[in-house]
């Protein structure tokens, strides 16, 4: 199995019993993957902060922020423009076999660790693909209708059936 992008991985054991700290920036190879996983015109910039610490010394509760610059395509324009992205985040990664599956859709499920490691990375990027807006628009892009105006008189087109009838009239 491959690893992910921006894969930071964190062992628990290895987090000292007043938390730890974790600071994060993507370097070039993986913003260019980042950018082709999710279909954008670049990530110019990736970086996570976070807090880190011991949950009940089972588990690793993260908490911070994820921050972006993402390079998309106005929807509106077709014009490439930046756009600044922040997104907060809580998480608590437990191992595998103490996540139970819930029919709650707004029950907060914990992400499962794998031999006491949590992929601190991946975490943050899926918490930007929560954030990238699917339709992104440039701040100051306004639609330009560029139809015929209401107003406009209706051009006949050709009607092949109008020859039919005209023979038929005839």
């Amino acid at each position: 199995m491959t690893k992910p992008e921006f894969s930071r991985e964190v062992e628990l054991k290895k987090i000292p019993q007043n938390g730890m700290h974790f600071d994060e920036t993507a370097i070039q190879e993986e913003l260019t993957a980042l950018a082709a996983r999710y279909r954008l015109e670049a990530v110019l910039r990736f970086h996570v902060e976070a807090e880190l610490s011991s949950w009940r010394k089972r588990g690793i509760q993260a908490q911070g922020k994820v921050s972006a610059t993402l390079r998309q395509t106005c929807v509106v324009t077709l014009e490439v423009f930046d756009q600044q992205l922040e997104e907060n985040f809580n998480t608590l990664f437990l191992p595998a076999r103490m996540i139970h599956d819930s029919d709650d859709p707004d029950a907060d499920v914990p992400e499962a660790m794998t031999d006491g490691i949590a992929d601190i990375g991946e975490l943050a990027v899926q918490v930007l693909a929560l954030g990238i807006d699917p339709h992104p628009r440039k701040p100051d892009a306004e639609f330009q209708f560029q139809g015929k105006a209401a107003d406009a008189p209706v051009e006949e087109k050709d009607n092949p059936f109008q020859a039919l009838k005209d023979l038929y009239d005839s």
